[in-house]
C-alpha cells in the first residue's frame, strides 16, 4: 500500500502542470514537491493534537514542558520543539487535514521558527548541530516552502545549510555522509542551487561503494566508527539512500544502475541475513541495544509475532528506486512480513565477527571478537553495563518472536548467552584465531576465547541443531562459579528438565541440579553433551532503562526470565553442549539416547565434530589430523578451519591474512598442496572421485543415520535458500 502511495506521489508530480507548449518543471522543484509528499505519506498527528500545541505555545514561541536547558547528548530535550514545529508543518501540508492550509497554524509555526531561530540552542552532542538540526529545519521550510519568506526564510536556510559553512569538513563517511547529503539536497532545491544538487548527488554516488574503510564492507556487513560492525548505522544509511535515490530518480542526479545495485546486494546479503523478520539479535547491533524497542517490535503479547514495518518502509521506497532488483526485494519484504518462506542457510561475515544460521523454525546468531574488529561501543551514555560483555561470543536463538526485545533493562550482563564467566574474571584478550566456514546449507564458527582464562569453542551448525564445543582449557581451575550460559531470554512456561533418566517441570525460582540430560524451554533444547551440573533461574528479574542508557526512563521495569548455565566446577573438562529448537521432550529424549553427530577430537590443538550424515567440522588451531577408525581422515599443516564431507572439502584461514598461506593438505588419502585464500576466503577442494562402495557395516550404519532422521527432522516444513548469497570460493 505505501508502495503504491509512493508510486501515485511521483506521477502526480510528475505530471502536474505541463502540456506540450509549456516548459517542464526544474529538478529542484519536482524533488522538492516530492520531498513534501514524502514527509506527510505516513501518519500526521491529528488535529486535536496540533492544536493542543497551539494553545501551549507561549508568546516568545516556546512550549513551557519542554526543558530548552536540557543537555543529555543521547535525547536532548530541547529538540521537542523541533518535533512539536514539524508535527504541525505536517498538518498545514496535508492536503485532507483537517488544519490543512490553516492561517492560524501557519502563524503559530512561524512563533516557534522564529523562537529556534532567535536563540539557536547547541547540544553538547555535536551531531544535534550537525545533522538533526539542519535536518528538521529543511523538513519544516520544505513543508511551508510557500508561506516562508524575507529574514525568517533567511535564517532557516542559514541553519539548513550549515554543512556549506564548515567547508571540507561538511562530508564525512557512511551513515553521516547519507544523512548530510539529504539535507543539501533539500538545501539546494530550496536555494535552487544546481552546484550544490550536483555536488550531493556526487557525494552518495560515491559513497555507494563496497569500501576498505567505514561504510559497506565485501562480506555485506556495515561498519561506521572504525572497524565496528554496526547494523544501526546501516539501516541510517539505507534509509537515507533510499530517500535521496527516490528522491533523484528519473533526473539527472539519479543514482546510477550499478551503484543501486550495490545497495540492493547488501540488503539482500546483508541486512537480511542479520534479522528473523522484525526480529534483530543484540548480535548485530551495537549500543542501540540499550534503546528500547531496538530488537524488535513490542507491545501486545511476548511471543505473538508482530508486523515488521521498519525494514519494509525502508525498502519498499528503494523499490521504487531500484526496480532491477525489485522481485527479490519484495521476497525479502514477505519474508520481514511473515508472508514468504523463511532464508535457510548458513553465512559468516568475516570483516565483522558475525555468523548467521537460518532454519525454517529458527535463527541463530553469533558475535566473536578479533584483534580484526572493535569493541561494543559506550558513547552518548549509552550501553552503559554492555561493553565489557556484548560482541565477546555471545548468541542468540530467535524463533519468530520476541525472545529478547526490550529484556536487556532487566538482564544480568555477565551471563549473555554463550559467554563463559567466572566470579572475578577480566576483560576479553581477542585473539587472531576467530572465524567461520560454510557451505551455504550448514557452517561453523570458533573462537580462541581468552578472559583470564582460555578455552577454545567450535560451533557447528547442521541441519535443525547446533553443537558447542569447549576444550583445551587454560588456567582454569579454581575459578569460583565458572560457567557457560546457554540463554538469558523471556520466560515462557513451562520449563522441563531431564535429571538421571527423569523428566520433570521446574517452578519458578533457582534451581541447582546435578547429571542434567536436557533442559526444554520454548521449544529448543539445552542438551549438554554429557550429563552435567546445571543451574536455572526463572522468575521475575528488574531494572531499568536508565541503568543502561542514561536518556532513559528510571522507572523500574520487570520482566520475566529464564537464565540457563552449563557449570563447569572447580576443574573443567572438555565438553560442551548441543542446542535444539523445534524440540519436544520425546525428541529430545530420542537425541539423547542416539546422538546425531560425535565428537572425535575436543583438545587446545583441533576440535572435530562428525554427524551422522558424514559431514565433518573441524578447527585446528595447530598443525594436526583427524583420525577416525585408525585412519587419517584429514590433515593439515597449517592452522585452519575444515569442512567436509564424501563431496568435497572446504578450508579457510580464520586470522584473515593479508595474503595467501601455502598449506599441504592430506584427503582422502592423496596429498594437496595449495594455498589458504588472503581475507578469511574458502578453498573449495572437490571430489574427484566418486566415494568407494559401501561395505555392509557402513549401509547398516547409514539406514539408522536415515531412520532417526525421520525423528529429528521435520520434512513438511520447508524453507528457501536465499536466491541471492554471495560466497567467496
Amino acid at each position: 500500500m505505501k508502495t503504491r502511495r509512493l508510486i501515485g506521489a511521483i506521477l502526480c508530480c510528475l505530471c502536474a502542470s505541463v502540456n506540450a507548449e509549456t516548459k517542464a518543471p526544474d529538478p529542484t522543484s519536482i524533488i522538492l514537491a516530492r520531498y513534501r509528499a514524502m514527509l506527510v505519506e505516513g501518519e500526521v498527528p491529528d488535529a486535536e493534537t496540533v492544536r493542543g500545541h497551539m494553545a501551549a505555545l507561549k508568546e516568545d514561541g516556546s512550549w513551557p514542558d519542554v526543558d530548552y536547558n536540557g543537555k543529555n547528548r543521547s535525547i536532548w530535550e530541547p529538540f521537542d520543539h523541533m518535533f512539536r514545529t514539524c508535527d504541525m508543518a505536517k498538518a498545514y501540508a496535508k492536503d485532507g487535514h483537517a488544519l490543512h492550509g490553516d492561517k492560524a497554524l501557519l502563524g503559530k509555526i512561524h512563533l516557534a521558527m522564529d523562537h529556534w531561530l532567535t536563540n539557536r540552542y547547541q547540544c553538547p552532542n555535536g551531531w544535534y548541530n550537525t545533522n538533526a538540526t539542519p535536518k528538521w529545519m529543511g523538513d519544516i521550510a520544505a513543508l511551508i516552502n510557500d508561506d516562508l519568506t524575507g529574514d525568517r526564510r533567511k535564517g532557516a536556510i542559514e541553519i539548513v545549510g550549515i554543512h556549506q559553512r564548515l567547508g571540507r569538513r561538511r562530508w564525512s563517511t557512511g551513515a553521516n555522509l547519507m544523512d548530510v547529503a539529504q539535507t543539501a539536497i533539500v538545501n539546494a532545491c530550496l536555494t535552487g542551487d544546481t552546484a550544490l544538487l550536483t555536488e550531493a548527488a556526487r557525494r552518495v554516488a560515491g559513497e555507494i561503494k563496497v569500501s576498505a574503510g567505514e561504510g559497506i564492507k565485501d562480506d555485506w556487513s556495515f561498519h561506521q566508527h572504525g572497524a565496528c560492525a554496526q547494523l544501526g548505522y546501516g539501516a541510517v544509511y539505507l534509509g537515507a539512500a533510499s530517500r535521496v535515490a527516490w528522491l533523484l530518480r528519473g533526473t539527472p542526479y539519479e543514482i546510477p544502475r550499478d551503484k543501486r545495485g550495490i545497495v540492493s546486494q547488501y540488503i539482500l546479503n546483508g541486512v537480511q541475513w542479520m534479522t528473523r523478520g522484525p526480529y534483530t539479535p543484540p548480535s548485530v547491533i551495537d549500543r542501540q541495544v540499550s534503546r528500547p524497542h531496538s530488537l524488535g517490535p513490542s507491545g501486545g503479547v511476548r511471543g505473538q509475532r508482530k508486523p515488521a514495518d521498519f525494514w519494509v518502509d525502508i525498502v519498499g521506497r528503494w523499490m521504487v528506486a531500484d526496480p532491477d532488483n525489485a522481485a527479490a526485494l519484495k521476497g525479502f519484504v514477505a519474508r520481514q512480513n511473515g508472508k514468504a518462506a523463511p532464508l535457510v542457510g548458513f553465512k559468516h561475515f568475516p570483516r565483522s565477527d558475525l555468523s548467521a544460521y537460518h532454519r525454517p523454525d529458527f535463527s541463530f546468531f553469533i558475535r566473536t571478537r578479533s584483534p580484526r574488529v572493535k569493541g561494543t561501543e559506550s558513547i552518548n551514555n549509552e550501553n552503559r553495563k554492555g561493553r565489557p560483555y556484548l560482541h565477546t561470543g555471545d548468541h542468540y536463538i530467535l524463533m519468530d518472536t520476541s525472545e529478547y526485545t526490550d529484556m536487556p533493562p532487566v538482564w544480568d550482563w555477565t551471563r549473555l548467552p554463550g559467554l563463559t564467566m567466572y566470579e572475578g574474571i577480566g576483560r576479553i584478550e581477542p585473539q587472531p584465531f576467530v572465524g567461520g566456514l560454510g557451505n551455504g546449507a550448514s557452517g561453523l564458527t570458533a573462537m580462541d576465547y581468552k578472559r583470564t582464562l582460555g578455552v577454545r569453542k567450535l560451533w557447528a551448525y547442521h541441519g535443525d541443531l547446533v553443537v558447542c564445543l569447549l576444550g583445551g582449557w587454560q588456567q582454569a581451575d579454581e575459578k569460583k562459579d565458572l560457567r557457560t550460559t546457554l540463554d538469558q531470554c523471556a520466560l515462557k512456561e513451562p520449563v522441563q528438565i531431564n535429571v538421571d533418566g527423569k523428566t520433570t517441570s521446574l517452578k519458578p525460582g533457582t534451581h541447582q541440579l546435578q547429571n542434567v540430560r536436557w533442559v526444554l524451554h520454548n521449544g529448543v533444547g539445552y542438551v549438554p553433551l554429557s550429563p552435567s551440573a546445571m543451574s536455572l533461574k526463572l522468575g521475575e528479574a528488574e531494572g531499568s532503562w536508565r541503568s543502561i542508557d542514561a536518556a532513559q526512563s528510571e522507572a523500574t521495569v520487570k520482566e520475566n526470565v529464564f537464565l540457563c548455565d552449563l557449570l563447569h566446577g572447580e576443574s573443567p573438562v572438555a565438553g560442551g553442549f548441543l542446542l535444539a529448537p523445534g524440540s519436544t521432550a520425546k525428541a529430545l529424549d530420542r537425541l539423547t539416547k542416539e546422538p546425531p553427530c560425535v565428537v572425535i577430537r575436543n583438545d587446545r590443538d583441533v576440535q572435530c565434530i562428525r554427524f551422522a550424515d558424514g559431514t565433518f567440522m573441524a578447527a585446528f588451531y595447530a598443525p594436526g589430523d583427524v583420525v577416525l577408525s585408525g585412519k587419517t581422515v584429514l590433515s593439515v599443516d597449517k592452522p585452519c578451519l575444515a569442512l567436509w564431507s564424501a563431496k568435497d572439502l572446504r578450508l579457510c584461514d580464520p586470522t584473515n591474512p593479508r595474503q595467501g598461506v601455502p598449506v599441504k593438505v592430506m584427503w582422502r588419502g592423496k596429498t594437496h598442496s595449495t594455498t589458504l585464500p588472503a581475507g578469511g576466503k574458502v578453498l573449495h577442494l572437490p571430489q574427484a572421485e566418486p566415494p568407494a562402495a559401501l561395505d555392509a557395516s557402513a549401509k547398516r550404519c547409514q539406514l539408522r543415520v536415515c531412520l532417526r532422521a525421520l525423528h529429528l527432522t521435520h520434512p513438511q516444513r520447508k524453507g528457501t535458500p536465499h536466491e541471492n548469497q554471495l560466497e567467496c570460493v
